[in-house]
C-alpha cells in the first residue's frame, strides 16, 4: 500500500502530456513528399489564420491533403467533409509551401463555420502571410498534336541499305498515342553474282499506322507502340541489258518502344528502336539468272525523332489563381480573392447554410 503511494503523487503532480488542439476540433490528414513542410507546419499555419480557438468546436470536420510531384511542381489531391457534404479539389503549384497556405485557409473557414456559439464568419479577420507563387486548378491534358521528322538506321529492310529518313504527324494523350508516318529507304542494291557493278537498284517507302500506350513524368516519357506498315518496292536495272522498273506492294508489322525528353522548346527529341516483321516481302527477279534477293522475315534498326509540338501550346494556358502581394485576404462566395480583385484560389460548391 505504501509502494504505491509515490505513484499516484506523481501521477498527480506530473504535467498533462500536450494535446494538438486542432485534432480535437479537425480531423486533419497530410501527406506530402520530404521536400514539402510537414505536418507541424500546417498545424502552425492553420493556428495562425483561425480566429475562434479550435477547443470550443462542437462539430468535427475532416480534410485529407495529399500531394504529389507534377510537371508543373506539386499537385494537390484535397477531401473536405463538413456538415454531412463532402468536397473534393486539385491544385497544382510551383512550390509546396503555396499548397501548404491553401490547406490551412481551407482549414481556418471549417474552424469558424463549426463554432458552436458564432455564426459563420465572412471574412478571416486580421492579416496573413502574404503567400509566394502560383496555384492553378487542374485540367485533364488535353491531346497534343505534333509534326515529326526522324532519321532511321537499320538492316535487311531493303538489300544493301541501312540509312532513312520519315516524317509524319503524331497525337498524343495523357496514356495513349497515335501516329501516321511515312519512312523512304532511297540507296538499296542487290548485285549480281559475278558482278559487283551491275545489278538492281532497289528504293522502298513505307506509310506506317501505329498506336501506342504512353506514360510521361515530367520532362521525359516512354512508351511502346505497335503498328502496320504497308510499302512499295521499286527495283530497276543497272548494267543490265533491257533494264526495266518494277513496283511491287509490301506489308510488315513494326514494334517500336520509345524514350522521350521534352526540351525547354516546344521540340521533343525521343531514341526509338524498332523490330520489323515482314509479311509480305517480294524478291527481285533477273531474267536468265533468277530471284537476285530478298529482305529477311525479320529486320532490326533505330531511329532518331524530332517533334514539333503544333497544338495545344505548351504554356501560358490554363485558369491561374494568383494572390497579390498585398491587401487583406477574404472569403468570398466564389472562393478565396485578395483585396485587389484576385481570382479565386479555391471554388468550393456554395456552401452557404
Amino acid at each position: 500500500m505504501t509502494s504505491a503511494i509515490p505513484w499516484l503523487l506523481w501521477s498527480a503532480l506530473a504535467p498533462a502530456p500536450a494535446t494538438d488542439p486542432i485534432a480535437t476540433a479537425l480531423e486533419l490528414r497530410w501527406q506530402a513528399p520530404a521536400p514539402c513542410p510537414d505536418r507541424s507546419a500546417l498545424t502552425h499555419a492553420i493556428t495562425a489564420l483561425a480566429t475562434v480557438e479550435p477547443t470550443v468546436v462542437r462539430s468535427r470536420a475532416s480534410i485529407d491533403a495529399r500531394v504529389e510531384p507534377h510537371v508543373d511542381g506539386f499537385a494537390l489531391q484535397l477531401r473536405v467533409e463538413a456538415e454531412g457534404r463532402t468536397r473534393t479539389r486539385t491544385l497544382v503549384a510551383a512550390k509546396c509551401s503555396s499548397l501548404l497556405d491553401a490547406v490551412a485557409i481551407e482549414a481556418a473557414l471549417l474552424l469558424e463555420a463549426a463554432h458552436a456559439a458564432t455564426p459563420r464568419a465572412t471574412a478571416i479577420h486580421g492579416e496573413v502571410a502574404i503567400i509566394a507563387g502560383t496555384v492553378r486548378l487542374a485540367r485533364r491534358p488535353r491531346p497534343q498534336l505534333r509534326l515529326r521528322g526522324s532519321a532511321s538506321l537499320g538492316g535487311a529492310v531493303i538489300e544493301g541499305a541501312s540509312a532513312g529518313y520519315g516524317g509524319g504527324v503524331v497525337v498524343n494523350g495523357r496514356r495513349w498515342g497515335a501516329s501516321l508516318e511515312a519512312v523512304h529507304w532511297p540507296r538499296g542494291f542487290a548485285p549480281l553474282a559475278a558482278r559487283t557493278s551491275a545489278g538492281t537498284t532497289l528504293r522502298q517507302t513505307d506509310v506506317i499506322a501505329s498506336g501506342c500506350a504512353r506514360h510521361a513524368h515530367g520532362r521525359v516519357g516512354a512508351s511502346l507502340c505497335i503498328g502496320a506498315a504497308i510499302g512499295a518496292r521499286q527495283a530497276g536495272g543497272r548494267g543490265l541489258v533491257d533494264g526495266r522498273e518494277a513496283v511491287a506492294a509490301t506489308f510488315a508489322l513494326v514494334l517500336a518502344p520509345a524514350f522521350e525528353w521534352q526540351t525547354p522548346s516546344p521540340i521533343v527529341a525521343a531514341i526509338a528502336p524498332w523490330v520489323r516483321a515482314a509479311i509480305v516481302r517480294p524478291g527481285v527477279r533477273v531474267d536468265g539468272l533468277g530471284e537476285l534477293a530478298r529482305p529477311r522475315t525479320w529486320a532490326f534498326g533505330g531511329a532518331l525523332r524530332l517533334e514539333f509540338s503544333l497544338w495545344p501550346p505548351a504554356r501560358g494556358r490554363g485558369r491561374r489563381a494568383r494572390r497579390s502581394a498585398g491587401g487583406e485576404l477574404r472569403r468570398t462566395r466564389g472562393g478565396f480573392g485578395d483585396g485587389f480583385g484576385g481570382s479565386a484560389t479555391l471554388t468550393p460548391e456554395d456552401d452557404t447554410p
